[in-house]
Parts: structure tokens; sequence; C-alpha cells
């Protein structure tokens, strides 16, 4: 069994952070960290789209921050940020959108996946790591 971390965005200096985590992509095999996937619901990315006023060919990467809710990690939580990718270790194509989160950053998710996905009924994203 993995962890479950389950929260809510908070908004913070213009950027999304998160404390949990749940996304849909190809799984990748590495090395060191062992298979993992990110894997993010059409839902989802069309949120981010409205949210962060994204278009088809833009990069969100999904970062390891000091501080925040995050329980998977203590002391550290998840952002996410419109940038451009340097060394991506995950990543998946949604609605045009490539969310990814860097090859430095992979140690947060302890060889489990990432799941982004969509809560219709508090018009917000959940995040989940199992």
């Amino acid at each position: 069994m993995g962890y479950k971390a389950i929260l809510f965005h908070n908004w913070q200096r213009g950027n999304l952070v998160f404390g949990g985590v749940y996304i849909t992509c190809n799984r990748i095999q590495n090395e060191e960290m062992g298979a993992m996937r990110i894997v993010v619901e059409q839902s989802a990315a069309r949120w981010y789209m409205r949210e962060l006023d994204l278009t088809s060919g833009d990069h969100l990467r999904i970062f390891v921050r000091l501080g925040g809710s995050g329980s998977v990690q203590p002391g550290f939580s998840l952002g996410v940020m419109k940038d451009t990718p340097r060394n991506p270790g995950l990543h998946q194509v949604v609605e045009g959108i490539t969310f990814y989160m860097e090859e430095d950053n992979l140690w947060y998710l302890e060889e489990k996946d990432l799941y982004l996905r969509f809560n219709d009924h508090e018009d917000d994203i959940l995040m989940e790591i199992g």
C-alpha cells in the first residue's frame, strides 16, 4: 500500500501549491527510482487550462517545495507552475498540455505514481500518490 495524501490547492504568489497528488501518463522506467507514472485526468487538464490560462503546447511543472502540508515527505509539499522542461523525469500530455516532474524531484514520489484528478463537487484539483 502506498501513501495517500489528499489536499486541495492554495494560491501562493501566483502558483498553485499542492500537498498531495493525482495525474494519467506513460509508465517510465528509471534505473534509480523504479517504474513511476504521472496520471492526469482530462477534466483536471481542462481545469488547469481554465485557471492558469494555459493553451495547447504549454508545460506545467510539478515540483517539490519546502513547507506546506504534504504528508508524503514531512516538511515538503508539491507546487505547480507553468515552466519550460529542463530534465523531465516523468511527463504526460493531456489536452495539449505537458504535465511533468523534473528528474531531481522524483525522490518525493518514493517510486509511486502521481495522480491529478478534478473534484467537480469542490471545483478543485485532487492530488494523490499511490
